[in-house]
């Protein structure tokens, strides 16, 4: 008869939780059974070979190097279109992505109104 541990996740971020939860349903699975997996996927994981992953990553920057992705395009995959859209109002595009956790974390304290 095996054992069963329990252990218990304290303060996960809003964003973590919600890909989590997306995963989870898309996987089929309890959000309990999502961690496991992604657990068994870190422990178990394979063992990085850093020149197969240097190849792999030339190969790769080689295949894309004629199609480059702006700074804008990457925040809008990153955040999305209507939150670069609210950014770009308040004319914050320097480090969107970093702006839009900021701004998320200032509503959750209540310093300002979302």
């Amino acid at each position: 008869m095996s054992i069963v541990h329990n252990i218990s996740v304290k303060n996960i971020p809003d964003d973590l939780f919600y890909q989590l939860k997306q995963r989870a349903r898309l996987n089929r699975r309890s959000i309990n059974q999502e961690i496991i997996v992604c657990i068994e996927n870190s422990v178990q994981g394979a063992v990085v070979e850093p020149e197969k992953l240097l190849k792999t990553a030339r190969r790769l920057r080689k295949k894309t190097a004629a199609h480059p992705i702006s700074k804008e395009e990457l925040s809008r995959i990153k955040i999305g279109e209507e939150k670069l859209t609210a950014l770009k109002k308040l004319g914050e595009l320097e480090t969107p992505v970093k702006r839009w956790k900021e701004l998320k974390k200032e509503i959750a304290q209540g310093m300002i109104k979302g």
